[in-house]
């Protein structure tokens, strides 16, 4: 009867205090979640003051004590998180896990929209570089190049911008050459630029450049931005007014 008393006894004590053998049963109290979310605490500092507070801290895989310190360092700069007061640590780290998730497929879906975005603005224009030529006298040259552009995409272009790049044989870039056209282009139809810029002799890609056929040049259209007639515009940040 006295052994009885005194498990009794135990066992009251151990209820008292909310002990348990899982401390992913351990609920979160006010005081916790105060002490848990100092955000100049080091991941070290959080553990070791999680292990003084939550029974059976140790039993937590790794990853589950760097979950738990994840979220109250977030709960320390995003007050919506808040609400934690009552929640097990279980509860906790399973807000982590999700939190996680999510934001991985929102990086998916954005790295795929932003792919696509690129493929389509890649794809609406043909650009190509017809002619490249050093005009005027000795002492004052200027690059000449004569360009062709195609609107290959569904909608009218109203104008675009970007870059024609000259890469040497071996892919190292040499310099690009800004390309703004204001004229519109219907679908399928093509347009011309001629233009250029000054050449000086001290500057290495310049002199480059002009000693390289159009031939052994690679040349990459880079655009930057196309407007539609029909106020879209790529990338799609904006509609333009």
């Amino acid at each position: 009867m006295k052994k009885l008393s005194v498990f009794l006894i135990c066992a009251v004590l151990l209820l008292g205090v909310g002990c348990s053998n899982n401390p992913k049963e351990y609920q979160i109290t006010a005081q916790d979640k105060v002490d848990f979310q100092g955000p100049l605490f080091t991941e070290q500092l959080y553990k070791g003051l999680m292990k003084r507070r939550i029974p059976g801290f140790d039993k937590l895989t790794e990853d589950e004590k760097k979950s738990l310190f994840l979220y109250f360092e977030r709960m320390s700069f995003d007050k919506g998180l808040s609400t934690v007061e009552g929640k097990t640590v279980g509860e906790v780290i399973g807000f982590q896990k999700k939190w996680e998730m999510e934001l991985e497929e929102f990086k998916a879906k954005f790295e795929r929209e932003k792919a696509a975005e690129a493929a389509a603005l890649q794809g609406s224009l043909s650009v190509i570089v017809n002619s490249k030529s050093l005009v005027g006298p000795d002492y004052d040259k200027d690059f000449r190049f004569f360009i062709t552009y195609t609107n290959t995409s569904q909608k009218d272009i109203r104008g675009f911008q970007g870059s024609v790049v000259f890469y040497d044989l071996f892919g190292d870039r040499i310099l690009g050459l800004d390309l703004k056209i204001f004229s519109p282009v219907k679908v399928g139809e093509k347009g011309t630029w001629e233009g250029g810029f000054r050449f000086n002799q001290f500057i290495n890609q310049h002199v480059q450049l002009k000693n390289t056929e159009l031939k052994d040049l690679k040349v990459v259209w880079e655009p930057e931005k196309i407007l539609f007639i029909n106020g879209a515009t790529l990338p799609k940040k904006e509609t333009f007014k």
